[in-house]
Parts: C-alpha cells; structure tokens; sequence
C-alpha cells in the first residue's frame, strides 16, 4: 500500500514536470514569416523572408527582423502564452505574445504593437531534433 501511495505521489508531481518540459523542445529550431496580419501588412510581403526566430535549449531565442532589427534573450511558455525578454537592452521588459497554434512545422503568435493586434505565421525551416 505504501508502495502504491509513492507511486501516485510521483505521478503526480514528475510526470507533469515532463510534460512541461516537452514543449519547449517542440518549438527548439529556426522559424521563418511567411505572413504577418495587420492593418497596413501590405507594405511587409516582401520583407517576410527576413523576418525569423530561432529557439535554442535552455530557453533562449534571438529574432531578427527588417531593418537590422534584433534582439535575443530568454524566453519561458506560461499556459499559452510566449513570454520573451529581451536581454540586449535596457530596461528590460517581458513581451507577451499568445501561442494561436503550433505544430511541428507552423507556430502562430497573437502579439499586440502599438496599440494593434498583430498576427505572425511562422514555419520551421530547420529542427534539431528530426521526427521519429
């Protein structure tokens, strides 16, 4: 019986633990625009190819953008939300961008900039961890 009580107890506080950490490693690799949504998203079709993110262990990212922008950091997965911190500048503030989907190969975020929603469709071009 006191077997069968550690058992549950180590279910329940290990086995969600891992679970955790599985999603992180799902987004690990580098993602490429292939569209970005908002009022004036005309004037960006051209630039999307320039836009990326690339996820790295232990929870760091750097993202590049159109006109040498850039920025890298730490970044941590609270519910469905992408919260990331860029560590280059001063002050440092955390970002909040909701995770709309994400699969092995598309990773949808809804991020609000200067006061308009935004969305950014993204698609992995490189894994470090293949599927099996």
């Amino acid at each position: 019986m006191r077997f069968l009580a550690s058992l549950v107890i180590f279910s329940i506080l290990i086995l969600p633990a891992c679970q955790k950490d599985q999603r992180p490693d799902f987004l690990n690799g580098s993602w490429q625009a292939y569209r970005y949504e908002r009022a004036d998203s005309a004037a960006l079709e051209d630039y999307l190819s320039q836009i990326q993110l690339d996820i790295v262990l232990h929870n760091h990212y750097h993202f590049s953008s159109t006109l040498d922008y850039e920025e890298a950091g730490t970044f941590r997965l609270s519910d469905q939300y992408f919260l990331v911190t860029d560590t280059t500048r001063e002050p440092r503030q955390e970002k909040r961008m909701r995770i709309r989907a994400l699969t092995s190969d598309t990773l949808i975020l809804d991020m609000m900039e200067n006061g308009e929603d935004r969305t950014l469709n993204m698609r992995k071009v490189y894994s470090p961890n293949p599927p099996e």
